[in-house]
């Protein structure tokens, strides 16, 4: 992930900016008490790696079933690939996909990142 967001840094002109959205582990409408339980575990024993986050699943397309994988963020993780990959962070808003609403509040929807390759 690290060099994937470097790999992109390449790509955007010196103060340039990137637009970053990702799932977020906190996010309330996996259900409330998962979300809740999610921040308090994090609060009293933080992941030493985010693997936690990594999904496995199966999807019908057409005819078969294909296996998937994908990976959701904690706000903190995201901040810290972006800031890692040389990206400056402009602005973070957490977007609720239901309905649209923008928050700053970490629980309250998608992580959307304003990222900028500093001059």
């Amino acid at each position: 992930r690290l060099e994937f967001l470097k790999e992109v840094r390449k790509k955007v002109r010196l103060g340039g900016y990137f637009f970053l959205d990702v799932n977020n582990f906190y996010y309330y409408r996996y259900g409330r008490l998962r979300s809740l339980f999610r921040v308090i575990q994090d609060k009293l024993s933080p992941p030493k790696s985010f693997g936690s986050g990594d999904l496995f699943f199966h999807m019908n397309v057409g005819a078969n079933q294909v296996s998937c994988s994908g990976h959701i963020f904690r706000p903190s993780e995201i901040v810290s690939l972006v800031k890692r990959s040389g990206f400056l962070v402009e602005k973070i808003k957490f977007i609720d996909y239901e309905n649209g609403k923008l928050s700053d509040f970490y629980y309250s929807g998608q992580i959307s990142i304003l990222c900028r390759n500093p001059c």
